[in-house]
Formats: structure tokens, sequence, C-alpha cells
């Protein structure tokens, strides 16, 4: 009885091999240094000399930088396939992390930003190797695995960062942590080149000559690829453009470099609520152990009862989460308020990750999935503006209160007029 159970349970967990657990471990210790990075990096740039205001900037400006880059990259991924892009742009955004590393002021943050953002074209290809390398029945958990190393690791790399802010101070334990950073980026990079396998079987060979003809057909090609999805993906994607646009007025928008992760919420828990910067750091540490042990009951929830019902329970949490965030009566309520987010966010993007995997054929997946984040990040731009002018000008409640209604609203949306496909692709 107890061999048939496990076997059912290897069986379930079989897909962990191949490229996905290179993509799960390359993921993993690079994030360690990036979670080191992102535990303070509001306060970092706060502290170069931004404002608040200035963050936005610097999240809106990376984030049309990175919109745009996607095209290519979606398109790249889908001609020249999935590997080389990969390993060799994941060198470059990497090395970004010494400019970070080594800022005299916020100027240098802004052109780091954009360096990385244009770094990232390899995005669209790795998030395309990733769905054609999971079984359709598994997506949920699979993408759940691949973001439950990260956060392990995280914790650590969340620890070292307090403790390196708390004995050397803000700016220069920051330093320190960015070069770590870089450093975990380009032993990723190495070992996604060494162990990552092609998964496009027929594509052509890169030539110089050859970036020409994308600049004339790359558009035309992801207007074409668009054309052809399913009308429902359409509307999944028009809910998640209005959970961006929400997530932006915080800063915490995926597409926004450095100024992402926390967002908002670090500079308003010291600046508003008054916890010093060891009090947020625990509060990053234990929110990630309590997101560790959420990941896999997520992928499992959002393959059990589905991805609509899973989008519409995380968008109510994320909701309900900058409520208690802004109206905080403790240290413990300000813990459970940002724990919440932080799990919304991650069963969020799984819901929707296996959702437009299911809905999107793999031939045409790269130049989808850059078309859909250009449309995300447009718009996700002028929110991160507006975000840091209202919680710099006006008053810092209103953007966490625009997200908390705005992803209400989503909700009710998801609701009412998303449909779960009834075959899913491969």
């Amino acid at each position: 009885m107890h061999e048939g159970k496990s076997h059912g349970f290897l069986r379930r967990f079989s897909f962990i091999r191949g490229n996905v657990l290179v993509v799960a471990v390359t993921v993993g210790f690079w994030s360690f240094g990036m979670r080191m990075t992102q535990s303070y990096a509001s306060l970092y740039i706060l502290a170069l000399g931004a404002s608040p205001f200035i963050l936005g900037i610097i999240s809106a400006v990376s984030t049309f930088v990175l919109a745009f880059i996607r095209i290519p990259g979606g398109y790249i991924a889908d001609r020249w396939g999935r590997k080389r892009v990969i390993y060799s742009l994941t060198f470059f955004v990497a090395l970004t992390y010494f400019i970070y590393a080594f800022a005299i002021d916020w100027t240098w943050i802004l052109v780091a930003a954009i360096l990385s953002s244009l770094s990232l074209l390899y995005q669209p290809a790795l998030q395309a190797i990733v769905a054609d390398s999971l079984p359709p029945e598994s997506r949920g958990i699979g993408y759940s695995i691949i973001r439950l190393l990260p956060v392990i690791v995280g914790i650590p790399g969340s620890i070292i960062a307090l403790i390196l802010v708390k004995n050397m101070g803000l700016v220069p334990g920051m330093r320190i942590a960015y070069v770590i950073a870089a450093v975990m980026g380009i032993m990723a990079a190495l070992f996604r080149w060494l162990f990552l396998k092609e998964t496009l079987t027929r594509h052509d060979d890169f030539k110089a000559n050859d970036v020409g003809e994308i600049s004339k057909e790359v558009f035309s090609k992801l207007f074409e690829a668009m054309k052809k999805v399913r009308k429902d993906f359409l509307k999944l994607l028009f809910i998640y453009c209005m959970f961006s646009f929400a997530a932006s007025f915080i800063l915490s928008g995926r597409g926004a470099g450095e100024v992402a992760g926390a967002g908002l919420w670090m500079v308003f828990a010291i600046d508003v609520l008054k916890l010093s910067e060891v009090d947020w750091g625990w509060i990053v540490t234990f929110a990630r152990i309590v997101t560790a042990f959420c990941i896999i009951p997520i992928g499992l929830l959002v393959d059990t009862i589905g991805r609509k019902k899973s989008l519409i329970i995380f968008l109510l949490l994320a909701s309900i989460s900058a409520y208690l965030f802004i109206y905080p009566p403790s240290f413990y309520m300000i813990f459970l308020a940002y724990s919440i987010y932080v799990i919304a966010q991650f069963g969020l993007m799984t819901a929707y990750q296996s959702m437009r995997a299911d809905l999107v054929p793999l031939e045409m997946r790269g130049r989808v999935i850059s078309g859909s984040a250009l449309i995300v990040s447009l718009v996700s731009v002028p929110a991160s503006i507006l975000g840091g002018y209202f919680y710099n000008y006006v008053d810092p409640r209103i953007p966490f209160t625009i997200f908390a209604i705005v992803t209400l609203i989503c909700a009710i949306i998801t609701a009412i007029s998303l449909r779960e496909p009834e075959t899913r692709e491969k």
C-alpha cells in the first residue's frame, strides 16, 4: 500500500529533471544573491539620493525598455532556439550588478536598470523552454517547484543582508550584496551553458545580418501570433494587465528591475510605519520562510481546483494584504500583511503562467509570451510614475488603496468572464 503511494508520488514529480531541474537550480543559487539585494534595494537607492518619485521613474524607464526588448527576445526564441539566448544574456545581466554595487548616486542605478532590462531579452526564451519541458497536467506544480528553490535559498540571503546592513550600514552592506549577486549570476550563466537542452527542434543559425531582418519582421510576426491565440487567452491577459497596473502603483511590478520586489512596501514600512531597517529585514526573512512552505501547496492547488478559481483566491488575498498593511496595529500585522502579499503574488504568477501555457501552442509560445509581456509592461509604466508621485507628493497610502481596489475588481472580472480551457496545449 505504502509502496504504491510512494510510486505515485514519484510519478507526480518525475518531470523534475533536465531543463526544469537546470532552470530551478540556476534560478535558485542566483536568487541567493538577488534576494540579498532586494531586501533593501529601494532604501539603497534612496540613500544614493533618489526620492520615492525618482524610484517610480527608474521603475518606469526600466520597465519600458524591458517591454520592447522582450519582443525580439520572443522572436529569437522561436527562430534561433532557446538555449543560446538564455545562457549568453544571463551572463550580461549578471555583469550589471557590478554597476549597482559601485554606484555613486541614483543616476548610476538608472543606467544599470536600463542595461539590465536590455540584457533580459532572454526572458521569453527562458519561459518558453520551461513551458516546453513541463507536461500539461503538471504545470501548476512545475512552476511552483521552479519558484521553491529561489525562496528557500533566499531565506539565508535575507538573513545575510540583514547582518551586513546591521553591522556595516545600509550602503556598504548593500555594495557587498550586489557583488555577491553578480558572482552568482555568472555561475548561473555557466551552468545554463553546460546543461540546458534545446527544445526547439527546428531552428536557424544566428547570422549578424539577420538583425535587420528581425527589425522588419518582428512586429508583424508578433501580431500574427497574437491573432491566432484563443480568445480566452486575451481575457486572461486583460486581467493580468489590470493586476500588473495595480502592482506597479506600489512599484512591485515584475518588470521593474531592482526597484521591484518590496517596492513601496519597504519605503512605507520605514518612512510611515517607523520600522527600523533591521525590523524590516526580519519581516522579509520570515515572509520568505512562510512562503517557502506555501509554494508546493500553491502548485497543487492550481492543478487541482483549476486556474480560474486559483486566480480569484490569490487576487482577493492580494487586495486584502494592502488594506491590512496601511492600517496595521502592530509589527505582527505588518508581517502578516506582507506575507499574504508575497504568497498571493506567487500564486497569481503560477496560475497565470499555467493557464497561458494551456492556451498557447508550443511553436508560437515565445512570441506570445514576449507580446503579452510588452502589453503588460506598457500598462505598468504610467502606473509606476503615478505611484511614486502620489506617494511623494500627495499621500503615501494612495498607491496601496488603488492597488487594493483594482485587484478586487480583477477578482470580480475573473469570476464573471474567464473560462478554463477544455483542452490544454502541450
